[in-house]
């Protein structure tokens, strides 16, 4: 997934910045795009190995709850998106040339509220894709519509941040962002174990 996203991040700075323009404005929609192409490319291996070796029926043996196979991949999930996007993130402010405004903090918040809403939905529907045979190509067109608020609200807090907008320019875009988390973590924890039922 690194490696992906490092060849992501050159072709978009060696392609955007011949263009001679200002990338500042369009920054937050080709980082959030380049995030979420790079997660769906990981997300589509999450449920690999219990495909192609049937390991899901040995998760199912375990005397525990069968959300807590969701947490888990869930967890998983967000260690590596999360690793990837402190290598890319910072590497596209370099490669685009766009300087870096916004406070820390608050931009630390945005990336993971849209890191985890995107990785609550996908892990889900990756579990229902593995029981189809064209799972991975199946995968993006269940998972793109469902996280449209996801990429709004992320998108539009990136933006207000990075142009100094003030405190109500962002936080109703973050507000947006943490319902959709909630929703979108709770429900897939609640229903995955009919999902996962053969």
């Amino acid at each position: 997934m690194i490696i992906f996203a490092l060849v992501v991040t050159t072709v978009l700075g060696f392609g955007c910045r011949g263009a001679g323009v200002d990338l500042g404005p369009v920054f937050p929609g080709l980082m959030w795009v380049s995030i979420y192409f790079v997660g769906l490319f990981g997300l589509g291996r999450s449920f690999s190995a219990e495909k192609s070796q049937d390991t899901l029926a040995g998760l199912r043996l375990v005397p525990a709850d069968a959300s807590f196979i969701f947490l888990a991949k869930l967890a998983a999930n967000l260690i590596f998106l999360g690793l990837v996007e402190v290598v890319a993130v910072p590497l596209m402010f370099v490669m685009l040339g766009v300087p870096f405004r916004a406070p820390l903090g608050p931009f630390a918040a945005v990336v993971v509220l849209g890191t985890v809403g995107f990785c609550s939905v996908g892990t889900l529907l990756a579990a229902l894709a593995a029981h189809t045979r064209a799972g991975e190509m199946l995968l993006p067109l269940l998972v793109f519509p469902i996280i449209v608020p996801a990429v709004i609200g992320a998108v539009q807090a990136t933006s207000a941040l990075l142009g100094g907008a003030g405190a109500g320019g962002w936080t109703r875009w973050v507000g947006l962002l943490a319902a959709y988390d909630v929703l979108f973590v709770v429900v897939p924890w609640l229903v995955f174990e009919y999902i996962i039922e053969p």
